[in-house]
């Protein structure tokens, strides 16, 4: 009950995934890491298809460890109150990792490239410009600038609040 409804609404999707993947008759003591691995298997092969697009139409979107070390941790967490609950004598997925992946690409822009963009800025919007210096200076995502209000630029100090509201870990910081 404490968490966001967003996150409510992830859970109880992720169970009807595990409802629908294993059965809805399939008992909690018979799950093994071999029906993880193969969740895991068919999760990455499926990928994630909801609808992304205004035109609400399905789309195959891969899906990578995180998502699905989120959708399992929830399933251990299930598991672990069914061992405390007394319902369970163990959680079957304790120790089951999920292959990772690796680390996702985030490509930078070094100096030179920086500086080739900032020569070009003035065939593109004022706001172009704007958001590549902001991005460059403070490193914080497209989103995060999106989002700034007046109320948080301090011109004078030269300072910028970052709102929690508007960072992607809700971090307040200036």
């Amino acid at each position: 009950p404490t968490k966001a409804p967003s996150t409510q609404k992830h859970d109880r999707t992720t169970i009807e995934r595990f409802r629908l993947f294993f059965g809805s008759e399939r008992r909690a003591d018979s799950l093994t890491h071999r029906d993880a691995a193969a969740y895991e298997y068919e999760r990455r092969r499926g990928g994630d298809l909801r609808p992304r697009a205004k035109t609400a139409k399905k789309m195959h979107y891969p899906v990578r460890s995180r998502s699905i070390v989120y959708d399992l941790r929830k399933l251990k967490a299930v598991l672990t109150w069914g061992v405390y609950a007394g319902v369970l004598d163990r959680n079957m997925l304790t120790g089951y990792k999920v292959a990772d992946d690796g680390t996702p690409h985030r490509p930078v822009f070094t100096e030179p490239q920086y500086r080739a963009l900032l020569k070009t800025v003035e065939a593109f919007p004022w706001q172009f410009g704007s958001l590549l210096v902001i991005a460059h200076e403070t490193g914080h995502r497209l989103n995060a600038m999106l989002t700034l209000q007046w109320r948080d630029v301090d011109l004078t100090m030269g300072r910028i609040t970052w709102r929690r509201e508007n960072d992607k870990i809700g971090y307040e910081h200036v």
